[in-house]
């Protein structure tokens, strides 16, 4: 049950899609472990907001982050 609300959760907090951060903490804790999916969605976050602001004329970052 909470596998699968949680990505819906955090998509509202962080306006991603819940797919977008359900792939994010299974990618997380696939690298780094239960600190990687603890540390995923605010990292994720973090390089949307960075990729933004400095390359915020390329079109793959465009649609990531049209919503932020």
């Amino acid at each position: 049950d909470n596998f699968f609300s949680q990505p819906y959760i955090f998509s509202k907090s962080v306006k991603s899609h819940p797919l977008e951060i359900f792939l994010v903490i299974i990618i997380g804790g696939l690298l780094f472990g239960v600190v990687g999916m603890i540390v995923a969605v605010p990292s994720y976050t973090a390089i949307k907001v960075i990729l933004k602001e400095f390359l915020a004329d390329n079109k793959i970052v465009k649609s990531l982050t049209k919503n932020l």
